[in-house]
């Protein structure tokens, strides 16, 4: 009985640091749902509406993310992050994954990640996730399979973030991505630059992007310029972004959201569009608040640029024909855990 809680009383204090050094593990994620009326400005096509009622799963997501204490200030990390389908969705889809290490160095990160030039998207775009985000006048928005490095904080408040994606054994296929984020005085701003060989006989493939938010008092401002130089690895397809988008706090747990974007291709006058949007946000709790949005985009000749694209997703009408104009009413409501 003695060897009983002896073995019992070890084993209990060789587990105990195991589990304080797994303790700082957490589960989270968010459920994003929402009924879009989408008319995609153009008619009905057989069993093809132009205009439908969806439900969509807007990025919705679940994940796990924590780290062991290695001793030194070292630090081994993980995250696991799948996507959920709340409606006719694919669940379990891949999102962001990755293991490395972390210390005073900064850290670094081997799995299938954001790249630094869609951080340069997903962190100054006040209309994430919501119909019209700037996910639908922009390109490289993307996650790819490699090695990122993430610095500490310099200068307070900067960092560098690098990202080396390899061909996995297709040729000319390797890219890297790189962003400085940090503050310039009241100024929040985020550079980046990006190149990616998209296989033999075809251009690279490069964008430069600077974006940058502003707070006065219960308004925020944000700016963004995106330009994409041979996209897809086609000669001279360059495609210009620019956007302005602001946020007022009302007070009471609401915001105004307001949005206006144009995106061109250099090579063709007639393949452009403006895109326009509206939205508010009521705050229930800091997790969970209802949304409405408004988005429209307004096509030239050539032009195909939707408004139900980027991280806002579900629903198949976002597909659009040359010269028509979409646009969505969208309202939802978002629980984040």
């Amino acid at each position: 009985m003695n060897k009983k809680l002896i073995a019992a009383a070890l084993t209990a204090a060789l587990a105990a640091p195991m589990a304080a050094a797994h303790a700082d593990m957490t589960v989270y994620g968010k459920a994003d749902v929402s009924l879009d009326s989408i008319d995609t400005g153009g008619t009905d096509s057989g069993s093809t509406k132009a205009k439908s009622l969806y439900g969509s799963s807007n990025s919705s997501r679940i994940g796990v993310k924590g780290s062991e204490d290695l001793g030194g200030g070292l630090k081994a990390i993980y995250t696991m992050e799948w996507g959920v389908g709340m409606f006719n969705g694919t669940d379990l889809n891949t999102r962001n994954r990755s293991a490395g290490l972390a210390g005073s160095f900064g850290k670094v990160e081997l799995g299938y990640q954001d790249t630094p030039m869609k951080r340069l998207w997903t962190s100054y775009d006040i209309n994430l996730e919501h119909v019209g985000d700037l996910g639908n006048v922009s390109t490289d928005n993307n996650r790819y399979d490699g090695i990122q490095y993430t610095s500490p904080k310099l200068g307070g408040s900067w960092t560098i973030q690098g990202a080396y994606t390899p061909d996995n054994g297709t040729a000319d296929t390797s890219g890297a991505s790189l962003a400085v984020n940090g503050m310039a005085g009241p100024v929040k701003l985020g550079i980046g630059t990006e190149t990616y060989k998209m296989g033999t006989g075809n251009k690279d493939q490069k964008t430069n992007r600077v974006a940058a938010s502003m707070t006065f008092g219960m308004l925020m401002v944000n700016a963004w310029y995106s330009k994409t130089t041979d996209v897809g690895g086609t000669a001279n397809k360059d495609l210009e972004t620019t956007a302005l988008q602001a946020k007022f706090n009302m007070g009471s747990g609401n915001d105004l959201r307001l949005g206006l974007a144009q995106a061109k291709y250099k090579n063709d006058s007639d393949n452009k569009a403006t895109m326009t949007t509206i939205g508010f946000d009521h705050h229930l709790s800091k997790k969970t608040f209802m949304y409405v949005d408004y988005a429209t985009t307004s096509n030239k000749v050539n032009g195909t640029f939707g408004v139900t694209g980027g991280a806002h997703g579900g629903a198949a009408a976002k597909t659009v024909a040359a010269d028509n104009d979409p646009k969505a009413i969208s309202i939802g409501m978002v629980v984040a855990f």
